[in-house]
């Protein structure tokens, strides 16, 4: 029987999860253009008009939580950035306006299922547990968002494209395993 509880968590978990979410519920993004990186601009760009990459953004550690408990309640207040990017062709009559606001592939329509993918009702953000066959939250609080930064251009290898950082709101508590295993017979 499955149940759902919060447990530990890592900061890998949380982009992974994130990343297979979009997969799963944004129609243009698959494993070979929605993907993790260190950075929001990728230096150089899949295959493809469109591309998504999700990464670590800026954290603050909760000292409260690390001072009554130590490393057993080390709390992050993360942050992890969706940015969303759809090529300019230049050789094309492609205007700015049409990238975006077409109802196809627009910036503003990825914008629109980013938002709906992630922050639907029945997400979670959670993991299913095949050794334990319970489903594990990762995130300390409901998952939201911080802010969308303006659309922008940038340069990505020889293409350029329209790009908008989203940043969301993932706060987890970190799991790490004692550095000596504790042995039964002590």
């Amino acid at each position: 029987m499955s149940t759902n509880t919060r447990k530990y968590a890592t900061q890998m978990e949380v982009l992974e999860a994130i990343r297979d979410r979009l997969i799963a519920l944004v129609p243009a993004y698959t494993s070979a253009n929605c993907f993790i990186l260190d950075q929001p601009i990728p230096p150089e760009f899949p295959v493809g008009r469109e591309a998504c990459t999700i990464s670590p953004g800026q954290g603050a550690f909760v000292e409260a939580m690390f001072a009554g408990s130590g490393f057993a309640t080390l709390t992050e207040n993360a942050s992890t950035v969706v940015t969303p990017l759809v090529r300019q062709v230049r050789d094309k009559p492609r205007e700015a306006t049409v990238a975006l606001l077409s109802q196809d592939d627009g910036l503003l329509q990825r914008k629109w299922e980013i938002l709906r993918a992630l922050l639907e009702d029945d997400f979670d953000l959670s993991i299913y547990d095949m050794a334990t066959e319970d489903t594990r939250w990762l995130l300390r609080e409901q998952l939201s968002i911080r802010n969308a930064e303006a659309p922008g251009f940038t340069q990505v290898g020889q293409y350029q494209f329209m790009g908008m950082a989203m940043t969301f709101n993932t706060p987890f508590d970190w799991g790490l395993p004692p550095l000596v295993e504790e042995s039964d017979d002590e």
